[in-house]
């Protein structure tokens, strides 16, 4: 009897070795390995995340960006009533002798003006001039006492393609 229990025991014993070694063990190696991979996927997918949500504060700042640019652009146009205040604002100044207007292509609007004064005078009417940064061309001659200055401003137009 006590053969029969200790081959019972040790049968008991082998089987469980066996039931490890050849199907607990594989399956947990499977397992750990998975797991692994897993935590390989998780990183990666993290590591995509960042750069999705990097993308996106990008794509953001982009358009704000553009947005500014749009803003910048259009406020360089002339718009119809702007140039009336600005001929308006050149007619009626003592220091402009001459005013002569090209339109080029629909788009861009050439004024061409000469100044007759003193320096200072010229210098002062011509910072106060609000579209200076156009100023594609710019020829100052002295002639005696006064100064003459003859400047080209070029203005992007809006355009109605109504």
């Amino acid at each position: 009897m006590l053969k029969k229990i200790i081959l019972v025991l040790i049968a008991i014993i082998l089987l469980i070795f066996i039931s490890y070694r050849y199907v607990y063990h594989p399956l947990e190696v499977k397992e750990k390995k998975k797991a692994s991979q897993l935590a390989q996927r998780m990183k990666v997918l993290d590591n995509k995340k960042e750069e999705l949500l990097n993308l996106n504060d990008t794509e953001i700042k982009y358009q704000k960006l553009l947005e500014k640019l749009r803003t910048k652009n259009n406020n360089r146009l002339l718009k119809i009533n702007d140039l009336n205040n600005f001929i308006i604002t050149l007619n009626r100044s003592n220091l402009v002798d001459n005013i002569d207007f090209d339109l080029k292509a629909n788009t861009k609007l050439l004024i061409k003006f000469k100044l007759a004064g003193s320096f200072k005078d010229i210098y002062k009417y011509f910072e106060s001039i609000k579209y200076i940064y156009n100023t594609e061309e710019l020829e100052i001659n002295k002639a005696k006492e006064s100064i003459n200055l003859t400047a080209n401003l070029v203005f992007p137009m809006e355009r109605n393609d109504d």
